[in-house]
């Protein structure tokens, strides 16, 4: 009878498993353990634990499989089924452990699920844990490194997942794609400049569509680590074409290290000073702030040089970081003592028109007239005075009242390289457009200010 009532609860909490119905399954699983437990055999517990993971009660399942694998130790479908556990109980919350319980988790579910499979959680718990390590800006542990470089990619999905929030269909990058992302971040914390740089070739060149701007991304990592490699040519080409696509404060920076480190001071500094008068964040560029005094050292402009190094000594003190050495040879070099934390709001706007007004005399200005604007109002052309060429323009570069922003205006401009994509042909464009009249009689620019 006894036998008989066993078999019939289980048949039962199978069936309810099967259905998806958890929770009923569930309390059924729970009372074969409880009432049953000499009888209950490896399938009794997988079953429990499947429905307390399927219900997101992780350490219930947790619970189960520890006793499990006592009874039966070594059981692949309990450790499968409990990795999943600890995988959503702790990996998938990373912020709420502790560094050691993640590393625990980490090395739980690689010992138990070697192999790559969408059926273990094995390839989401590397990429999730390298995530993390990246982000913390900590050192890789080397089982991590070990579990990462076994990896063969050929096994790695290259299709993205996408699903629905609020009626958009939202897309998420592919395993492929997360993995050489990790790993191109992991070499590059490393130094391992020429694994780096194989690894963005080959994100690069396997991932067609990438998600979240790491085309450019990879780009600039590459550019990076050839710089280190002492490949400042092609870095710079690198870093030139992605200035095309965006223009980011720290692309302008990366540019101006690079050549400062080949000793063009004048090219150095022109793009140090487009980098700090650039929209960003003021303690994000404490690093450029040194650099620029540096410039303005090598191109014999003195003035600016002890309030540049005050600002960045001041950022470093109010955000509690050490003064490298650097900073503070260059700093007791210029007399720059008894900064206080306090003073960098009162050295920056100090320091921001006299940047600005350095900026704008080293230009090379064209003037000319808005000759013509399109109906959508989102560009125009602009015809130059000498040679009486038209440049197609952006209104979003238009540094001027709107009320100017009309035919027939007067105004000084800048030319670049652009790119006609109706004609699929290069082009030079005018950019940071100035109506005459708006140009302060002090010759200070009005430059997008921070």
């Amino acid at each position: 009878m006894q036998e008989f009532l066993y078999s019939d609860l289980k048949r039962c909490a199978e069936t309810l498993r099967k259905q998806n119905r958890f929770e009923e399954a569930a309390k059924w699983y729970l009372r074969l353990l409880h009432e049953y437990p000499d009888q209950c055999d490896v399938w009794v517990y997988w079953g429990a634990a499947t429905s307390f993971v399927k219900l997101k009660r992780y350490r219930e399942a947790i619970m189960v499989c520890t006793t499990a694998q006592k009874i039966y130790p070594g059981n692949i479908y309990i450790y499968n089924v409990c990795s999943w556990a600890v995988f959503h109980a702790i990996i998938k919350k990373l912020n709420v452990h502790s560094l050691h319980k993640i590393y625990k988790a980490a090395k739980f579910i690689f010992k138990y699920c070697p192999d790559i499979s969408p059926a273990n959680p094995r390839m989401p718990t590397l990429l999730e844990v390298m995530k993390y390590v990246d982000q913390q800006q900590i050192a890789y542990p080397e089982f991590l490194v070990q579990a990462a470089e076994s990896v063969d990619i050929k096994l790695l999905s290259d299709r993205p997942t996408s699903f629905k929030s609020h009626n958009n269909v939202l897309s998420i990058a592919s395993e492929l794609e997360q993995y050489l992302s990790c790993m191109i971040d992991l070499y590059f914390d490393q130094k391992k400049w020429d694994a780096c740089v194989e690894y963005c070739d080959k994100a690069l060149t396997s991932i067609t569509s990438p998600h979240y701007n790491n085309r450019i991304w990879w780009t600039r990592t590459k550019a990076l680590a050839l710089v280190e490699m002492n490949e400042d040519d092609t870095a710079i080409r690198l870093l030139s074409d992605i200035l095309q696509q965006k223009k980011e404060w720290f692309l302008f920076g990366d540019l101006a290290h690079v050549y400062y480190k080949i000793e063009q001071y004048g090219k150095s500094l022109d793009l140090a000073l487009e980098a700090v008068l650039s929209n960003g964040t003021p303690k994000m560029k404490v690093n450029l702030y040194l650099l620029l005094a540096k410039c303005f050292e090598k191109n014999e402009i003195y003035a600016p040089i002890p309030d540049t190094l005050a600002l960045a000594v001041s950022i470093r003190k109010h955000n509690q970081w050490n003064v490298p050495p650097a900073l503070l040879k260059i700093s007791l070099r210029w007399q720059v003592f008894d900064v206080a934390p306090e003073d960098s709001t009162g050295l920056l706007k100090r320091c921001l028109p006299i940047w600005r007004r350095l900026w704008s005399e080293r230009q090379q200005w064209a003037f000319g007239t808005i000759s013509f604007l399109f109906e959508h109002g989102n560009a125009g052309f602009i015809l130059r005075d000498t040679s009486r060429q038209s440049y197609y323009f952006k209104t979003e570069d238009f540094k001027g009242p709107l009320s100017k922003l009309k035919a027939n205006t007067p105004v000084r401009f800048l030319l670049k390289e652009g790119f006609d994509k109706k004609k699929n042909i290069p082009t030079t464009v005018a950019f940071h457009i100035i109506p005459l009249s708006a140009t302060p009689s002090t010759g200070v620019d009005p430059i997008t200010t921070n």
